[in-house]
């Protein structure tokens, strides 16, 4: 019967039984096999492409042989087909303005996480303002303008010991407590005392001769500043002696060390991150600098 299918079909034929056969053993390995009956036939296609169970041409891709007239034959796409130039500059693009729309909200993140970790620190410095007042005669400890005149030590020295830290080692405190990570200047003392708090009857300031050495002089401490940041190199600032406008403060206080904003800690120990205006502007008469409308 074999040898009439293959007369039949002509010398170029596939005979049915070896098509039969090999669909049986791809079947045997886990790949599909042969057609269920009333599927249809397998096509029996000889070396023109001629498909001898429907009577119609079929071009196979790959097999050598010419497109029959009418009919065009379409190579499949590889599958690992590279980016052409236009396709990656379009991605590159994409990416570029994705990065232009989170750059800016991601250094406002880094900046609220600096002005917060500031905070701590500072908060930290007036507690240990506190710690020291209460180990002398609640007396609030000096800066460099006046501590070595009455053999103290500048408050970044005496407050040391209250924040873990051994008077001789005290500069080891300029990489963590005493410096703002925002402070671009490194192993800078960032922050200054408020000169107000040490001025004697001698010296010549608004309020003269009333002076505020120890805490309980100030009726509402949680209207003075005694801390703020610094851009100069000195541990205190000014304003009872070399300020009259506020440019004059700006030359002093790292006013826009966070945005357009400051850390100032106040003498009850509370820290507020506000615009140097809203703490002095003589013109306005704002002056949280002065205890002297804040004391008994």
């Amino acid at each position: 019967m074999n040898h009439q299918l293959d007369l039949q079909l002509g010398p170029n034929a596939y005979p049915v039984w070896r098509l039969r056969c090999a669909a049986r053993r791809v079947g045997a390995h886990g790949l599909p096999p042969e057609p269920a009956a009333g599927i249809g036939p397998v096509p029996l296609l000889n070396a023109t492409g001629t498909d001898h169970s429907r009577g119609r041409r079929v071009v196979r891709v790959g097999s050598g042989a010419p497109a029959p007239p009418g009919l065009r034959a379409t190579p499949a796409r590889s599958s690992n087909a590279a980016f052409t130039l236009i396709e990656l500059l379009v991605v590159i693009a994409i990416i570029a303005i994705l990065a232009g729309l989170l750059l800016p909200a991601v250094n406002r993140a880094v900046g609220a996480v600096r002005t917060v970790q500031c905070q701590g620190q500072m908060r930290q410095v007036m507690l240990a303002a506190r710690l020291y007042a209460d180990d002398n005669e609640d007396q609030f400890p000096r800066s460099q303008h006046s501590a070595f005149a009455n053999r103290q030590l500048p408050w970044e020295r005496a407050l040391a010991p209250f924040l873990a830290a051994h008077d001789a080692r005290w500069t080891n405190l300029l990489e963590s407590v005493y410096h703002c990570s925002a402070d671009r200047q490194p192993r800078h003392l960032s922050y200054g005392m408020n000169y107000y708090f040490e001025v004697g009857p001698d010296d010549d300031y608004p309020g003269k001769p009333q002076t505020w050495r120890r805490f309980s002089q100030i009726a509402r401490p949680n209207d003075v500043i005694f801390f703020t940041e610094v851009l100069i190199e000195a541990d205190h600032v000014m304003p009872a002696l070399c300020w009259t406008t506020v440019a004059d403060a700006e030359a002093e206080v790292a006013s826009k060390r966070h945005g357009e904003k400051s850390n100032y800690s106040f003498v009850d120990g509370h820290t507020e991150t506000r615009k140097l205006p809203t703490v002095y502007h003589p013109t306005f008469g704002v002056d949280l600098w002065n205890p002297r409308g804040a004391s008994w």
